[in-house]
């Protein structure tokens, strides 16, 4: 067999085997995006491929192989497109625009959603984690040389770079989560929503004081008393809940075993089947406490909001709060297909209730004129990409808030980077 553990090269001799070895990573993505790196089928792949099973050997030995290949390709392209954007342009606004262009919409084929890296052990989750951070240490070049040049506002590179390639990453799981229908155009109008969130913002006027919002932790915090046997119980549940889906944001649910999260409780496995029968049951009450939570983010903000932006920014602040705290929603992420059917169906449509409710939140600001947006329904997608990465803990210093930081991210979110908005 060609060697294939060094990079995502090609182990083709002849231009048939290329074009084979192309069609293998982009079903391989297919299928990370649809039942996480973890849940890859080789039999699905090779069918969708057009290949026999005896066929994919000579391109990977087992499916842990063709999964990191398939992700570390992915952060190649990704990275070429950044390349190329760069060559192109010596101005950091045309740079970011030309990359998310090449990657969302010049680019054919699916690209797998970065993360999910702990599935693997040793030098390939290195390896991953490496490519993944000279990404984002390649945008965060682009947005300091705009800020050192006076175009973009002053502030973090780092946050600006994860809130960019975290609207991108977020855009290839939306359209199963959401049920979307892949209209031809969708490519061009997720770039544009992408550009104007983050170098326009979504705010038509000047900056809102938060000091004033919501407390995510104070909305779900819950007097429990001691001596009720059945608010002790459920308050132990809650916490598991929210202990498994800290760890499933950070690790990815497949690389989070049921031995992770009791280790983390200082629990035993016993104490676990007292509350869930197994890991599957788990994920989906995780993603029914998220779903509860995120209602509760749009109906506070609704209630405390003073305009329609104001409304739109505490939810998304809301979001950021939580994320950053001990006892996040867990966040949607790759891994839908592995889902029990019975439940799929119904977590899509509790995706689109939200999403309509908060698109409403938005619409209303932007009838007011206190918020801005070419395209709501879009706009309102791809602003959870500005708060999905924080799930995964790259980016937690010590000496900032939890509050500042969540302050940061909905800086970008309503206000853009551009020093000139106009």
């Amino acid at each position: 067999m060609p060697d294939t553990s060094e990079h995502a090269a090609m182990p083709v001799a002849t231009p048939k085997q290329a074009e084979r070895w192309r069609k293998l990573l982009e079903c391989a993505a297919v299928q990370i995006n649809s039942y996480g790196a973890g849940g890859i089928g080789l039999d699905a792949v090779a069918k969708a491929a057009g290949l026999s099973r005896n066929a994919l050997y000579y391109y990977v030995s087992d499916k842990s192989e063709l999964a990191y290949l398939c992700l570390a390709h992915s952060c190649e392209a990704i990275l070429a497109d950044l390349d190329s954007a760069m060559a192109a342009s010596d101005d950091p606004v045309a740079q970011i625009q030309l990359f998310v262009e090449r990657n969302l919409v010049d680019r054919t084929g699916s690209l797998a959603v970065l993360g999910d890296y702990d599935v693997f052990e040793g030098d390939r989750r290195e390896d991953l984690l490496a490519k993944e951070k000279a990404i984002l240490d390649r945008v965060c070049g682009c947005v300091s040389r705009g800020m050192e040049g006076g175009i973009f506002r002053r502030g973090d590179p780092h946050i600006v770079a994860n809130c960019l390639i975290g609207m991108m990453n977020w855009v290839r799981l939306a359209p199963r989560w959401l049920g979307e229908p892949l209209e031809e155009d969708n490519g061009q109008r997720l770039a544009s929503a992408i550009d104007q969130l983050l170098l326009r913002g979504c705010a038509a006027g000047e900056r809102r004081p938060t000091d004033h919002w919501p407390v995510a932790q104070q909305l779900t915090a819950t007097a429990v008393n001691p001596f009720d046997r059945d608010e002790v119980r459920e308050q132990k549940r809650e916490q598991l809940l929210a202990t498994a889906s800290h760890l499933f944001n950070r690790r990815g649910i497949g690389g989070t075993s049921l031995n992770d999260i009791v280790a983390e409780l200082g629990a035993t496995k016993g104490a676990f089947y007292h509350y869930f029968k197994d890991k599957t049951e788990l994920v989906v009450e995780c993603y029914a406490r998220s779903f509860e939570l995120y209602d509760t983010f749009l109906e506070t903000a609704r209630s405390c909001g003073a305009d329609g932006l104001e409304r739109v920014l505490i939810t998304h602040h809301l979001n950021c709060q939580a994320q950053l705290g001990s006892a996040p929603p867990l966040m949607l992420q790759a891994g839908l297909d592995a889902l029990p059917e019975s439940v799929r169906s119904q977590f899509v449509s509790r995706s689109q209730d939200i999403w309509l409710k908060a698109q409403q939140l938005l619409a209303s600001g932007v009838e007011e004129g206190s918020c801005i947006a070419d395209d709501i329904r879009l706009v309102t997608e791809v602003s959870a990409g500005t708060f999905a990465w924080l799930a995964r803990g790259g980016l937690r210093d010590a000496d900032v808030s939890e509050w500042d930081l969540a302050d940061a991210v909905n800086d970008i979110v309503g206000y853009g980077i551009l020093v000139d908005r106009a």
